[in-house]
């Protein structure tokens, strides 16, 4: 009952990202528009020697089957680590720049993995390799970048009274031993 945008053959790989959307939302009459965009910035160890990643996002817009609104959605996948905030801040100017082009009479949802936070309770957190990961903060300002370039709101922080400073407050520090048990115990995210 899904239709699904993964990008296109010859990229999928490069990036992994993907859309779902149930069909029924879909006005299968009117055209549809699917783009997937590369970062001008990458991380380049990550293509080579790495294991080929160029990191992107894709835009799938449709118009809605029950109201007629084109919907605009966009999926991103943004580099990682904190080590390279100044790479992933232009990756969210650059995705911000295409979302705030699309015109405002229609609706936008913007997801994925961003890889930063809008909040870490310290700049150092946690161990890798016996030393302290730091620059957690500057880490934070690519949720900034994007909604100010992008135009957008949060729509969870919009909703609702905003858990971010708890949730973050309440995640254990970083260690290697995570890579064992990524998805840890109860406590754990």
């Amino acid at each position: 009952g899904y239709l699904v945008y993964a990008g296109s053959e010859a990229h999928h790989e490069e990036h992994g990202l993907a859309i779902a959307v149930r069909a029924e939302l879909v006005d299968q009459d009117a055209p549809q528009v699917r783009r997937e965009h590369q970062y001008e910035q990458q991380r380049e160890l990550e293509d080579f020697p790495g294991p080929g990643v160029a990191r992107g996002f894709l835009e799938w817009s449709f118009v809605h089957a029950g109201t007629g609104v084109r919907m605009h959605l966009f999926d991103t996948h943004a580099t990682s680590f904190p080590g390279y905030y100044r790479t992933r801040d232009f990756q969210m100017r650059q995705l911000g720049g295409v979302v705030r082009a699309v015109p405002e009479d229609e609706v936008t949802f913007i997801g994925g993995d961003f890889n930063g936070g809008a909040y870490y309770p310290d700049d150092a957190f946690g161990v890798t390799d016996g030393e302290t990961v730091t620059g957690w903060w500057a880490n934070a300002a690519a949720y900034a970048l994007l909604l100010h370039y992008a135009g957008v709101e949060d729509l969870h922080n919009a909703a609702g009274v905003p858990t971010d400073v708890a949730d973050m407050d309440a995640v254990p520090a970083w260690s290697a031993a995570h890579f064992d048990a990524p998805f840890g115990d109860g406590k754990f995210c």
